[in-house]
């Protein structure tokens, strides 16, 4: 049976423990558990900015983001400061 895919959709600004431990734990559910998932990193564009200014490389972009039903999204937060000042404007 193919795996579960979790998509995590990451836009400018996300904060990285918002990512780092929903991501973490579909990852010890496939290695430890009895899940059956595969994660995948997605942008609107190449690489982005964490809220923390680490850089982070998605491994597709939203428009090439293929998932099958069942599968999942996960959209951690992000910066409201940024947000609601108007830095990720609707093109993201």
């Amino acid at each position: 049976m193919a795996p579960t895919t979790i998509a995590f959709v990451l836009f400018p600004h996300v904060h990285l423990e918002d990512l780092a431990g929903p991501a973490q734990v579909f990852y010890e559910a496939s290695n430890l558990g009895n899940g059956n998932f595969k994660t995948l990193f997605a942008s609107t564009e190449g690489m982005i900015a964490s809220s923390q200014g680490l850089v982070l490389a998605p491994q597709t972009t939203l428009q090439d983001l293929s998932l099958r039903k069942g599968d999942m999204v996960c959209i951690p937060g992000i910066d409201f400061k940024s947000f609601q000042a108007g830095k990720i404007d609707r093109n993201h």
